[in-house]
């Protein structure tokens, strides 16, 4: 869909639950538009939440390093602010969520996965008031 109607439709779904006092489980990839359009967030990864916030909390301090490398792959529109912000490049292939790894299932790929993370699963836990994250080392 080109941007103008998903913008519309995007300002549809706010004043319809703005109006009728509606909750959206709103499921999507381009973080610019969950940005937009949430107030809370919870990122998955192999089909599990790795991490659960105030919409602005994840982007302002994400734990979870998928959550890290997912938003450093988002565009910045400002060069000035894209200078600050470097780009996580995740090494590997995605596991299969058929047969996903044992532990945590993102350690395969995770930059800073210990021999721990290989063989625990780490459970969601809250590291904040309101900010849960599943990682040992978060």
């Amino acid at each position: 869909m080109d941007v103008s109607i998903q913008a519309q439709i995007l300002n549809l779904l706010q004043d319809l639950q703005d109006e009728l006092e509606l909750t959206y489980l709103f499921i999507a990839h381009d973080l610019r538009v969950v940005r937009h359009i949430s107030d809370r967030i919870a990122v998955m990864y192999l089909g599990l939440i790795v991490e659960l916030a105030a919409g602005l909390e994840i982007y302002d301090e994400p734990l979870h390093p998928y959550t890290q490398a997912l938003l450093s792959a988002v565009p910045w529109t400002d060069p000035r602010l894209a200078r600050k912000h470097q780009r996580i490049i995740l090494e590997g292939e995605v596991s299969s969520a058929v047969n996903p790894p044992s532990g945590c299932r993102f350690h395969p790929r995770c930059p800073i996965a210990e021999d721990r993370c290989q063989n625990e699963s780490p459970q969601l836990r809250e590291v904040q008031p309101g900010h849960w994250v599943a990682c040992h080392l978060a």
